[in-house]
C-alpha cells in the first residue's frame, strides 16, 4: 500500500510463449440463438463437446470458450525455442512440425465431426 492506503498493482515480467493458437466460432450465432431460444445452450454444449474432445485427442489445450467462440492452444516445448530474449525462434525440428500438423488436423477433424451431426445442421 502507498501512503494514501491504496494498493498498488503487482506487475510481473512477461514471458514469450511459442504456440499454435486456434480460434473458431459458430457462424450465424445471433440468428441461431433467435431460432433455438432456450435450446441454445444444448446446441453450444454439443459443439463444445466435439471441440474440446478433439483438441484433447490431438494433444492441444482447449483454452477458452466464450459464447460462440473457442480458443485452443498447442504450446511448443521450451527445448524447441532458440535465441536470446529479444530474438527467439523455433527450431526446424520434427517436434515443431508434428505439433503444427496436429493443430491443423484437429481443426479438420472438428469440422468433419460437426458436419456429421444431424442435430447440428440447420
Amino acid at each position: 500500500m502507498n501512503k494514501e492506503g491504496v494498493t498498488q498493482p503487482v506487475i510481473f515480467e512477461g514471458k514469450k510463449v511459442f504456440a499454435v493458437y486456434g480460434f473458431c466460432n459458430i457462424r450465424q450465432f445471433d440468428e441461431t440463438t433467435e431460432m433455438l431460444e432456450g435450446d441454445i445452450m444444448q446446441f453450444v454444449n454439443k459443439i463444445a463437446f466435439i471441440v474440446h474432445n478433439t483438441v484433447d485427442e490431438f494433444c492441444g489445450n482447449p483454452n477458452k470458450n466464450i459464447g460462440e467462440a473457442f480458443l485452443t492452444v498447442w504450446k511448443f516445448p521450451e527445448s524447441e525455442i532458440l535465441g536470446d530474449r529479444k530474438h527467439l525462434k523455433l527450431t526446424e525440428s520434427q517436434t515443431v512440425s508434428c505439433i503444427s500438423d496436429m493443430a491443423l488436423m484437429c481443426f479438420i477433424k472438428i469440422i468433419a465431426r460437426i458436419h456429421k451431426q444431424p442435430e447440428l445442421k440447420f
